[in-house]
């Protein structure tokens, strides 16, 4: 009896470990967490973006930074197959060059190479986890984070051993060891234990006013601690004795000439959202002047940004000149702020060349065609590239991309517009000369306008068509324009260049209908980055023209009535494609052309 009990108990014992066995690995299983699909794109700011979707929302790695980039461990995490690889990130022009997806055991890898030192963040959004990449040297401001002040202690290291030494004896020390004094205030007490080995000096005097709830603050070779309400009582008091100084210190007028900018703008910008009843005409500012309109007090408002409560900002349209009446302290500092800003604009000249030429022209003029999109006859340049990485380093791009930044998209000049790069403009003259003397080209038109940094020029160039308009019974004629016009906004970059943002519409005669000729229409709206006289070529705008010729015997072919008998005409198609060459050149402030 006592055997058949001891193997019934074993029995027991081992169903129960099978059982926990198995509860053990349906759990692990419902645990575990699968990677099933990524995504890479750049953003607006040159961050690099990965994202990571995953079955379940998923729990942040652990993540480890080296010298080649960064890691990303997610425990008890399958990779789904199709993912699995490595992927070169290169024609995002990211700091990130690569990234790859490993199964190492019941653990995934995400390694990301990084070509720089570098800054990231992880974040998870449902499903996704989000991870930031941006180079260590952008600050939080440009990232669209925001992160603690880092403070940078530079004093002297120094070495504090002390058992319960009294706060005011440890002050003492530490002010005759940065060579200050010191005013300590009656609430500054207690005492302090602490063990510092090299550590900087002024590391260490914030550590002990940190830990005893002080505040410190210096005036010349002075330092004054106190607790930190006393402090901030103290600096309050002071403000409210600034201010009642500023309610009686006396006022000060002047005119401040200004030279390049528009003063009613930088009256803007000094006085911000206040409204524009300050500002008057030179009969109301002559007013002031003598008939002490200027003593009434102002236009209240919430952000007089550098202003005092007492003081008045005018303008003088005529003259162009701001007027101020305040304290001389701040009358100073409008003086400051007007002549930072008044400063003349640098200027941009934008030449401009209309070229008609026979197809296949381009090709022999040695254009670099870099980036197009075609849809419905219109193109748009890159404003950002964002793509979708798949397994074999291919990179499918989802919008347009510039032809010298990131990845370059195909120029197909049967279907669609596109920009392209010449980068010898003396010979691209010669080789324009040279085609026009073989018919086989022609300049139709070559402006020059010359624009200021970031303000918009714009070319016209074409005809207009007529047509009947029939409104009550009515019917008169109307026009329409049928023109190439050409718009560019350009801006200098920091290094020399220039970013222009370019418009061109090229509207032409269509088909001839009972009303008149409808208007066919192509545009590109793109934005290139060029060198200083660099040449931007826009092409793949085809027309057809009809070319008549006539072949004729001299002198017989010219006779009344009988000359048909002497001459033939020919009439044929040709197409046609309209290149505009745009080149931007930089100008120094005596107007000379500066550039290739």
């Amino acid at each position: 009896m006592t055997r058949f009990a001891t193997q019934l108990n074993r029995t027991c014992i081992w169903l129960a470990l099978i059982g926990f066995l198995c509860m053990s690995i349906s759990t692990a299983k419902a645990q575990e967490q699968q990677l099933i699909d990524l995504d890479f794109q750049r953003t607006p700011k040159d961050q690099a973006r990965l994202l990571l979707e995953f079955a379940v929302p998923p729990q942040l790695p652990e993540s480890s930074e080296s010298h080649i980039g960064l890691s990303l461990n997610f425990a008890n995490t399958q990779i789904a197959e199709e993912i699995r690889n490595l992927y070169d990130t290169n024609d995002f022009n990211t700091l990130v060059s690569s990234l790859s997806l490993d199964q190492e055991g019941r653990d995934a890898l995400v390694s990301i190479e990084v070509d720089t030192s570098f800054s990231y963040t992880l974040h998870q959004q449902d499903n996704w986890l989000i991870v930031d990449i941006s180079p260590r040297s952008q600050t939080a401001s440009d990232t669209g984070r925001t992160s603690p002040r880092r403070i940078q202690y530079t004093g002297e290291p120094m070495t504090l051993s002390y058992q319960n030494i009294p706060v005011r004896e440890l002050l003492k020390e530490m002010a005759s060891f940065l060579d200050l004094n010191l005013i300590a205030g009656e609430n500054v007490r207690g005492n302090i234990t602490l063990e510092l080995n090299e550590v900087p000096s002024d590391q260490a005097l914030d550590l002990i006013l940190t830990t005893k709830n002080l505040a410190s603050r210096q005036v010349g070779n002075v330092l004054l601690v106190a607790p930190s309400e006393e402090l901030v009582a103290l600096q309050q008091q002071q403000a409210e004795a600034r201010k009642s100084d500023l309610a009686v210190e006396p006022l000060v007028d002047e005119f401040i000439r200004v030279h390049f900018a528009n003063a009613e703008d930088l009256r803007t910008f000094i006085l911000g959202d206040q409204q524009a009843s300050n500002v008057q005409q030179p009969a109301s500012i002559a007013s002031g002047l003598f008939g002490g309109e200027l003593m009434q007090e102002p236009t209240t408002t919430n952000d007089r940004r550098f202003l005092s409560d007492r003081g008045h900002l005018m303008v003088d349209r005529r003259t162009n000149q701001v007027y101020v009446r305040d304290t001389a302290e701040y009358v100073e500092r409008i003086r400051t702020i007007i002549e930072t800003l008044d400063v003349p604009v640098d200027q941009v000249m934008i030449e401009a060349r209309i070229v008609v030429a026979r197809t296949g022209v381009s090709d022999e003029l040695g254009v670099t065609w870099g980036a197009s999109r075609t849809s419905g006859g219109s193109a748009s340049g890159f404003a950002t590239e964002r793509g979708r990485i798949g397994p074999g380093n291919r990179t499918e791009f989802e919008s347009t991309g510039s032809g010298r930044r990131g990845g370059s998209l195909d120029f197909n000049p049967q279907t669609g517009l596109g920009i392209g790069f010449v980068n010898n403009n003396f010979l691209l003259d010669l080789e324009l000369a040279a085609l026009e003397t073989e018919n086989r080209s022609e300049i139709i038109s070559q402006p020059k306008v010359i624009t200021s940094d970031r303000v918009q020029a714009t070319i016209r160039s074409g005809e207009q068509i007529p047509y009947r308009k029939v409104e009550d019974g009515t019917v008169s004629v109307e026009f329409q324009n049928a023109e190439l016009v050409l718009e560019v906004l350009p801006q200098i970059t920091s290094d020399g260049r220039i970013l222009m943002k370019l418009q061109v519409n090229n509207d032409s005669k269509g088909e001839e209908t009972a009303d008149g000729f409808t208007i066919n229409s192509n545009s590109i709206n793109t934005q290139v980055l060029a060198n200083n006289g660099e040449t931007i070529v826009i092409g793949g705008i085809f027309t057809s023209q009809t070319l008549e010729s006539v072949a004729k015997t001299p002198i017989l072919g010219d006779l009344p009535l009988l000359g048909w008998l002497f001459r033939r005409s020919f009439q044929s198609q040709e197409k046609v494609e309209l290149l505009v060459f745009i080149t931007p050149r930089m100008l120094s402030n005596s107007l000379t052309a500066t550039g290739q």
